[in-house]
């Protein structure tokens, strides 16, 4: 019995001299490790957890605070999200996803001004990056520069065809004038080739309800439900839709 409680006590001594002696650099690095793989699993308030200690350990752990914008945004605590990005960067300047993400939320937080220099420094060092002319068509739109946003959505679109931002925002752009035809000719054929894309099937909805096309957003919703049957907020609108066509037979079916 004797022998056992030394075992015992030498083993948790043994941990508490390597703990001891690890650096508050090495428990960050451990602490940050253990939150981006929580954050990957899905565990957000857990990652949150260790990203902080991570930080708390060591301010300079760049990722600690990429990670933890990420799961602000998961919670939507866009402020807290805007702070860890700056520092992010300080930290990690290349990290041109953060500066892109960091665009984003500025423009969302009415910041277009702050946002555009994100979108500079993304194109200092990557003259071709798609997703930061998209975003800098997004905060041309915002300041209502119509003409200037919408070259800049033809280059990235002559880029990337199937851009999903840049064809809603195109979109968006000829509902406002009206141009309901050209609007779905240019999302069709990217629902086409990405069947379960919610975001561009749901732009082809209000095109078609403001081109007072019911049947077509009778359509739309049915092939909606046929691919995300689950979503039962999808099917309390097409009720209300027949509703208002004064289907009644049919919005009772569902």
């Amino acid at each position: 019995m004797l022998i056992r409680i030394i075992k015992n006590f030498t083993v948790v001594l043994c941990f508490s001299l390597l703990t001891a002696c690890s650096s508050p650099e090495e428990i960050a690095m451990d602490s940050q490790a253990k939150g981006i793989e929580l954050y990957n699993r899905g565990e957000y308030a857990k990652a949150e957890l260790e990203l902080k200690s991570a930080i708390q350990q060591d301010a300079t752990v760049g990722d600690a605070y990429y990670y933890l914008a990420l799961v602000n945004e998961k919670n939507r605590n866009f402020k807290s999200m805007k702070d860890n990005l700056i520092e992010a960067i300080k930290l990690k300047p290349e990290n041109l996803d953060a500066k892109l993400r960091l665009g984003k939320v500025l423009l969302l937080l009415n910041e277009a001004e702050n946002a555009l220099i994100q979108v500079k420094e993304i194109l200092e060092q990557d003259a071709n990056n798609v997703d930061a002319k998209t975003l800098e068509a997004s905060i041309l739109i915002r300041q209502k520069k119509m003409s200037e946003a919408l070259p800049i959505l033809d280059e990235v679109l002559k880029q990337d065809p199937m851009h999903n931002d840049a064809l809603s925002l195109k979109a968006a752009l000829l509902m406002e004038d009206q141009n309901f035809d050209e609007a779905l000719s240019l999302i069709e054929p990217a629902i086409e080739s990405d069947r379960d894309n919610l975001s561009l099937r749901l732009l082809k909805i209000k095109i078609d309800a403001q081109n007072k096309d019911i049947d077509a957003v009778i359509a739309d919703y049915q092939d909606l439900i046929r691919i995300f049957p689950e979503k039962d907020e999808l099917k309390y609108a097409l009720a209300k839709i027949y509703s208002a066509a004064k289907k009644n037979q049919e919005a009772e079916r569902m």
